[in-house]
């Protein structure tokens, strides 16, 4: 569940009807929900997608549990308008298909001593292709999936990797909701 194929709100755990319902009875019952948003990055291509896809050949042959389509960097989506091409995510200048720079054991740093020089913000964590917030139409398809969740009745997140992301590019999507708590992965 932390590589994220889509926005979609249907799950394993059940549609986006039930969530929304299920939100809606925990407020009621006077209990809030806490949701683990995760917008540092997208999941590892399947072997098929591993490398470019040839002229002819679908970008998006990897599947996700309900069939959503996904490459390597890009991601057909769910709803819709979260659909993103190879130049939504960071990339070396050569090829699109290549990650800039990747982040893990043993240290996860990248090349600095200090983990708040955000260093690592645009490397692959775990070699999971790194969004690109700096594009306005990344951070719009993560303002639409943090919107959907706000108006489910969510007031409360835990931003997984937040440590890997641009924080001012972070602030500039959820700043735009009253959350009741906002929690920031971060460690080092």
């Amino acid at each position: 569940k932390y590589q994220p194929i889509s926005f979609g709100l249907n799950s394993r755990s059940g549609t986006a009807e039930q969530f929304k319902r299920m939100v809606a009875e925990c407020r009621a019952a006077g209990v809030q929900v806490i949701v683990d948003l995760i917008i540092n990055h997208m999941a590892s291509p399947c072997s098929e997608a591993k490398e470019p896809p040839r002229d002819g050949e679908d970008p998006l042959p990897c599947r996700g549990w309900d069939g959503s389509k996904y490459g390597n960097r890009q991601m057909g989506g769910a709803q819709g308008w979260d659909a993103a091409p190879p130049a939504f995510f960071h990339h070396q200048p050569v090829n699109e298909y290549w990650g800039v720079c990747g982040v893990g054991p043993p240290d996860f740093l990248c090349g600095s001593l200090v983990t708040t020089d955000c260093s690592c913000c645009l490397c692959d964590m775990y070699g999971l292709p790194d969004w690109n917030t700096s594009r306005q139409e990344v951070r719009e398809i993560h303002y639409r999936h943090v919107k959907e969740l706000h108006d489910a009745g969510i007031t409360m997140l835990r931003v997984d990797a937040a440590l890997y992301e641009d924080i001012g590019q972070t602030s500039s999507v959820l700043n735009l909701f009253p959350w009741d708590y906002v929690y920031m992965e971060w460690w080092g």
